[in-house]
């Protein structure tokens, strides 16, 4: 009999291949740990810096590709500011501050990338013939592709039958305010600016997707999706394997199978009698 195959897609800490396992000894992460409890094959198509559209569309991929078999999916979503241009595995544009600079050879691409994207925003808004978009506009703008991707795959995998898991190891709408930002100089923090992520969060929520995802029950941790430091980086940084390599060492990738693993019982496991009948002798 054919076990059940569990899609694992996300991030960075999704990524098995990531270096900074490797250099850490691990062999596994929280899919494998997943897959092991339910006793279920595995496919892991996590990739650091990805995206959520990104996502979406290689989860879609990975269940057409193995639509003949009992699927599960798992899923830890990333950040709406990250894209990978024609889904090219290696031209993750990110504009995450506070990253260590891209590594040869793509990395001066990837930066030219970026720094014209953050100038057409800009002109997006800034226009001296009159500005296309608010900023609220834009910030909402790009938030909602990512919103739409989430509530898409959620939507798409339920028309299935597919049991969907949803997790976050970043959150969604936090850094889309980096887009516009200027590079910190070399050496020196970037400048975080609070108070334009509040405005960021509060603009996001007029997206159609904001609601209808915060009525997933299919999530784990926080049921609100967007509360913020709820997400794995916040949640698991006591495991992180150092402050400078901010993922999770192998009891935080246990700790997050777990989590997926109750979700995944709780909604899917089977069910006791609800009025168990007794016989005495």
């Amino acid at each position: 009999m054919t076990k059940k195959l569990l899609i694992a897609s996300g991030d960075s800490w999704t990524n098995k291949n990531e270096r900074c396992y490797k250099d850490a000894g691990m062999t596994k992460v929280w899919s494998d740990h997943v897959s092991s409890f339910l006793d279920c094959d595995v496919l892991n198509i996590g990739l650091g810096g990805a995206g959520n559209e990104y996502i979406h569309n290689k989860t879609v991929d990975a269940i057409e590709e193995n639509s003949d078999r009992d699927l599960l999916v798992m899923v830890g979503w990333s950040q709406a500011h990250r894209i990978i241009p024609y889904e090219m595995s290696s031209a993750q544009i990110t504009h995450s501050v506070g990253m260590p600079p891209y590594p040869p050879p793509f990395g001066k691409h990837k930066h030219a990338i970026q720094h014209a994207i953050t100038e057409l925003a800009k002109l997006h808004i800034n226009d001296n013939s009159g500005p296309l978009l608010t900023e609220e506009q834009w910030w909402c703008q790009v938030g909602n592709i990512s919103l739409r991707s989430i509530w898409l795959l959620d939507q798409y995998c339920k028309s299935k039958d597919i049991p969907i898991i949803h997790a976050r190891a970043l959150n969604p709408l936090v850094g889309i305010e980096w887009i516009t930002l200027p590079d910190a100089p070399a050496g020196e923090s970037a400048d975080l600016q609070p108070k334009i992520r509040d405005a960021v969060l509060k603009a996001c929520k007029k997206s159609v997707y904001y609601k209808k995802i915060q009525q997933l029950d299919n999530v784990v941790g926080d049921p609100d999706f967007f509360k913020l430091k709820t997400d794995w980086y916040n949640v698991y940084r006591r495991y992180w394997l150092s402050w400078e390599e901010r993922h999770p060492n192998d009891q935080g990738m246990q700790l997050i199978a777990q989590s997926f693993v109750n979700k995944y019982l709780e909604l899917y496991g089977e069910k006791a009698e609800e009025d168990p009948q007794y016989v005495y002798d």
